[in-house]
């Protein structure tokens, strides 16, 4: 067999590991590879139709309170955090439209302190989801007074983390495990409040880093926690991670 056609059926492998591992909707499901197939055919149609019962059709954003977290949560969340704040209190409420898979905690902290200010201020703050809200994109969905998304857009919270810089000595790396303990303290005691999921499968999906469609965690998250939609207006590339 020919290098190139070990590569191929390489990718095909992990994607199809990948798959399974997205349709999955609790730990215990997952226990072996086989399964992957039966549960797309026989799960899937399910899903969709609770979708469609819970859906309240149309989404409008408006584009005059309208910001945009699209791609990496980076730097640039600085000027979106600025944004929030301006047309939070110009509109008094503000619309955010999320697909990212997350970034620097730091940065995204700085939109955390911008929504709630908005939200201390008597301001709504809409966030929908398009294909992605994962990681620190995640917390900032949460931090939300309402939350919308696709039946299956994906969803993913988890404990924090980061490396040590280069060079760091045994002093340096007890100080970053310090430091990466007192942001999980305070970020998954926000993160567990506004979900109001049960403990324990809360703490699995933390440790096993599960992605969850939205239309699988709003059956576990405390009710009202995400509403789903059909259609989205409002935002150009609703799909797209740019």
């Amino acid at each position: 067999m020919q290098l190139k056609q070990i590569r191929t059926w390489i990718l095909v492998l992990v994607t199809a590991l990948a798959a399974g591992w997205i349709l999955f909707t609790d730990a215990e499901e997952a226990e072996a590879a086989p399964f992957i197939h039966k549960r797309v055919k026989k799960e899937a149609p399910a899903q969709a139709t609770h979708a469609a019962a819970s859906s309240p059709g149309a989404l409008h954003l408006d584009p005059a309170k309208l910001v945009e977290i699209v791609g990496p949560i980076d730097l640039g969340a600085l000027n979106a955090a600025d944004a929030i704040h301006a047309k939070g209190i110009e509109q008094g409420g503000v619309d955010i439209f999320i697909n990212s898979p997350g970034g620097v905690i730091f940065f995204g902290m700085q939109i955390i302190n911008a929504v709630r200010e908005v939200k201390a201020r008597g301001g709504v703050v809409r966030c929908a989801v398009g294909t992605l809200a994962a990681s620190m994109a995640f917390q900032i969905l949460a931090e939300c007074t309402e939350r919308y998304a696709f039946a299956y857009s994906l969803l993913l919270f988890h404990r924090p983390s980061g490396g040590a810089k280069d060079g760091t000595n045994a002093q340096g790396f007890q100080e970053h495990a310090s430091e990466l303990q007192e942001q999980e303290a305070v970020l998954l005691s926000a993160l567990e409040e506004s979900l109001g999921m049960d403990p324990e499968l809360f703490r699995r999906s933390l440790d096993s880093q599960k992605m969850w469609y939205a239309a699988t965690l709003q059956q576990h998250a405390r009710q009202g926690w995400v509403t789903l939609f059909q259609t989205l207006d409002g935002v150009s590339q609703p799909f797209g991670i740019r």
